[in-house]
């Protein structure tokens, strides 16, 4: 027997390697330093739990939990999108809770700079020329300074992007249509269309007659949603609570099992074949950085009375580090694979704490840190009791999970 030394997943230490045991050669493994990651903003008020992707499809991820804030792996290829989603949320009355009181992102918005926003995908011309025929327009009509446009609203030192970015929102809601088909290059600059100056100068009327929505004697972006949503609850999409089973607490003095293993009521009055199951882990750092750990089960095969796996890529990233690895039948060590997945009745397990506990390189105290992880677990195959649909881009964007069935929720370690 060889002993092969490979990286297993890094979410909670730099590099974290199983010891493993198997026929057929050594396990291959991926490891690179200094990874730059590429940072995005979504904002129509700030939108939480967004599906973001560039034009090749690749995912942004959110940079911690209730974050506008998204990161792509490597430099995104333009433009980028910001996709409707009933899983997405805007914190409406503020309150820092993903509740029935929030919405939801319910239109596409593009851009081709790090910042999305209603005004960024009128801006999305495939064109450059047009882009900044675009930029000029709503520049000179709006009074806004050029550079301005592709800021965020909350962040730009012009209280008409605030305005601007209720007026586009609020007609093409009214119109039931989408941004780019109501306000473009044709629109806009060939017909000379006025209709987005109309609504945008019926909306600063209103709110130049409402002090309430001042701060410091400066228009609030975050106040004009909430009076837009409040004036007009009817053109917003309100969330939505998906059933989030995930959740637990647990001390770091429990079993390893107890802490990790993430269990789930499946429905078990079918049979799958060959599907795949993702699990994406996130910890969020204090000095701002998330270390993830993503686990893919591919051949899955569920009966109603056993479920068996024939493969798992194992990818981690944290800081400055990432790696990867799989374990299949011919790198099979101590059994993990039949381990790394149980069914009892309706309830199905993917054992990650009983991987961990096979392991001997590192510590069992590495993964008790007391910390909150979020927890999204998704299907290729909608195999979920409950569940809302996810995207989840996995294992360097080998697995993609696009608009799936999934669960998600957090573990906290006490």
């Amino acid at each position: 027997m060889k002993n092969i030394s490979f990286i297993f997943f890094s979410f909670f230490a730099l590099a974290l390697f199983l010891s493993a045991c198997g026929g057929g050669g050594g396990r291959p493994s991926e490891r690179a330093v200094a990874v730059h990651d590429t940072a995005v903003e979504v904002e129509r008020g700030p939108v939480y739990n967004a599906i973001v992707v560039d034009a090749k499809n690749n995912i942004a991820k959110s940079e911690k939990i209730n974050s506008d804030r998204y990161i792509f792996d490597s430099t995104p290829i333009y433009p980028i999108t910001a996709k409707a989603s009933s899983d997405s949320w805007i914190d409406i009355d503020g309150d820092g809770n993903r509740t029935t009181n929030d919405i939801t992102l319910d239109i596409n918005m593009t851009s081709y700079t790090n910042v999305i926003t209603p005004i960024t995908t009128i801006l999305s011309d495939a064109n450059k020329t047009r882009r900044d025929k675009l930029a000029n327009k709503l520049s000179e009509t709006f009074d806004i300074p050029l550079d301005d446009l592709n800021k965020t609203p909350s962040s730009s030192n012009s209280s008409n992007m605030a305005i601007l970015t209720n007026a586009i929102y609020k007609k093409v809601k009214e119109l039931h249509t989408s941004i780019k088909t109501m306000f473009n290059y044709n629109t806009l600059i060939k017909e000379g269309n006025t209709t987005l100056k109309n609504i945008y100068n019926n909306l600063k009327n209103a709110v130049d007659e409402n002090s309430s929505l001042y701060t410091n004697g400066q228009i609030d972006a975050l106040k004009i949603e909430k009076y837009l949503y409040d004036t007009n609850k009817s053109l917003f999409t309100r969330y939505k609570l998906p059933s989030e089973v995930l959740d637990k607490e647990v001390f770091s003095t429990d079993e390893i099992e107890k802490i990790w293993n993430i269990g789930f009521k499946i429905d078990n009055t079918k049979e799958y074949k060959e599907i795949k199951i993702g699990i994406e882990i996130n910890k969020y750092n204090d000095d701002g950085s998330i270390s993830r750990g993503e686990f893919v089960y591919s051949g899955v095969n569920i009966t109603k009375s056993s479920v068996v796996t024939t493969r798992i890529d194992i990818w981690g990233k944290t800081k400055r580090q990432f790696g990867g690895t799989w374990i299949d039948k011919d790198h099979n060590s101590n059994g993990m694979l039949q381990k790394s997945i149980s069914l009892d009745s309706d309830t199905l397990t993917l054992n990650i704490g009983s991987l961990i506990k096979s392991q001997t390189q590192v510590s069992e105290s590495t993964f008790r840190e007391q910390a909150k992880y979020s927890i999204t677990v998704v299907s290729s195959s909608p195999i979920f009791k409950t569940s809302s649909t996810k995207t989840l881009s996995l294992v360097r964007n080998k697995f993609n999970f696009v608009n799936k069935q999934g669960i998600s929720g957090e573990i906290t370690i006490k």
